[in-house]
């Protein structure tokens, strides 16, 4: 049985999110820090509306979070890409941590193209 998220539940799962990335942001660096989000739960979707284009989300599919991400895309500014089970979670988030890793590498390195494709 599934409980339906309360509308204060939803908003403080965002400010949460907010103040997290707040705190952890560094001064004067371009590139910034990069949040991968991983969830299942409709609150999840609320902390994802929180991210930016260079962070990731991680829905999971057939849950609730995936469905609110499916019927509102244009809300979501995150990379999204989505998994099932847990070795669908492992490949995907190890992905997202590569491509982070790359594009750090190339932003230190004064390489500002596009990450090469892995």
């Amino acid at each position: 049985l599934r409980q339906q998220p309360t509308f204060l539940s939803l908003t403080s799962q965002g400010l949460i999110m907010e103040k997290l990335m707040a705190s952890s942001s560094t001064k004067g660096e371009e590139l910034g820090n990069r949040f991968i989000y991983v969830g299942d739960g409709s609150a999840d979707f609320c902390a994802g509306l929180a991210l930016r284009a260079k962070d990731t989300l991680m829905p999971r599919k057939d849950f609730p979070v995936w469905e609110l991400v499916c019927k509102n895309q244009k809300l979501i500014k995150a990379e999204v890409h989505e998994w099932s089970d847990g070795e669908g979670l492992e490949a995907v988030l190890l992905s997202s941590i590569k491509r982070a890793l790359i594009s750090y590498c190339q932003h230190e390195n004064g390489n500002f193209d596009e990450p090469s494709a892995y």
